[in-house]
């Protein structure tokens, strides 16, 4: 099962270029331009290929999303949330490295997890962002259509917390509270 696609991707290629850089980034020591791109085809033939920066370290990947004219783009732990028709308006996922995604098709949602917090976007773009729960790590124990369990680490007490969040609305119990 996946989400449906209104759109061609294909890795590497030639057409209208665009750079997909983070903001605000001024770094670039670990960072790469170009050494991962794609070619996409939208609804109306136009083909354009982005060139997307790399991230420090995580997944990499072309997937799609909830929204069918809407596709990301992950490279090294770096996401990018691109609208087919118009890429110049992408939006940058705020979650680095992306270490895993989840993809809950029953609710059409998916949840970008990094070493601290975890991110969910549905069609119409980011719905919700935990703050820290944790020090550096976190496992996913369960996900269903109504709910994220698992556990982080929580560095005063150098033990595995268990959180649970509702994947509606983004609120969590549990976690790292003393961060």
């Amino acid at each position: 099962m996946n989400f449906s696609m209104n759109y061609k991707v294909e890795h590497g290629g030639e057409g209208r270029d665009y750079i997909f850089r983070c903001p605000g980034v001024e770094n670039t020591l670990f960072r790469e331009i170009g050494s991962f791109s794609v070619t996409v085809s939208d609804p109306v033939n136009t083909v354009w290929v982005g060139r997307f920066e790399s991230g420090p370290g995580g997944i990499s990947g072309v997937f799609p999303t909830p929204c069918e004219n809407t596709v990301c783009v992950i490279n090294k732990g770096q996401g990018y949330w691109v609208p087919v028709l118009n890429p110049q308006n992408f939006k940058y996922i705020p979650s680095i490295p992306i270490k895993e995604m989840f993809k809950i098709f029953e609710v059409g949602l998916v949840i970008f997890k990094d070493n601290v917090s975890l991110v969910a976007y549905d069609k119409k773009g980011l719905r919700w962002r935990t703050p820290r729960i944790s020090y550096d790590g976190i496992r996913i124990e369960k996900v269903d259509s109504l709910m994220m369990t698992g556990w982080v680490w929580d560095g005063p007490s150098d033990t595995d917390v268990h959180f649970s969040i509702i994947l509606e609305n983004g609120k969590y119990t549990g976690g790292c509270n003393s961060l």
